[in-house]
């Protein structure tokens, strides 16, 4: 359990750094995450576009705010905060470490834009696809 008042862990358990630790546990650990928010994105995915009965606009873009939660045994486990999508996701770059901090926005419009005119293309088709 966690030290509410240092933020500490006990000497047993510790969360995987990215930077830090064994590369098989740190791989395992991404496997899991990118397996979560998968999951998670396919079923909103599913649910959206059942109930709306043409295809969700998360699938041109969506962001989610992903929370750990750390139970009285100390089980590590995942949580969605929130789900921004498309027009209002807030975006955050990292520009501190790096001189060219428009590189990664250029990337992300030009992807944003092909993706979002698939998008606009395929609503036009009447066979949804999950």
């Amino acid at each position: 359990m966690v030290n509410k008042e240092t933020l500490s862990f006990p000497p047993n358990l510790s969360l995987c750094n990215p930077v830090e630790g064994e590369h098989l546990y740190r791989q395992r650990s991404e496997q899991e995450f990118r397996t979560f928010i998968q999951d998670t994105y396919e079923s909103l995915y599913k649910i959206e576009t059942t109930r709306l009965g043409t295809r969700s606009s998360i699938c041109v873009f969506c962001r989610f705010d992903v929370g750990i939660l750390i139970d009285e045994i100390g089980i590590v486990h995942y949580f969605i905060n929130e789900v921004e999508r498309t027009q209002t996701a807030s975006l955050w770059t990292n520009t501190s470490k790096s001189n060219d901090r428009w590189n990664s926005i250029g990337t992300l419009g030009s992807t944003f834009a092909y993706v979002f005119h698939k998008y606009l293309s395929d609503l036009l088709d009447p066979q949804i696809n999950y």
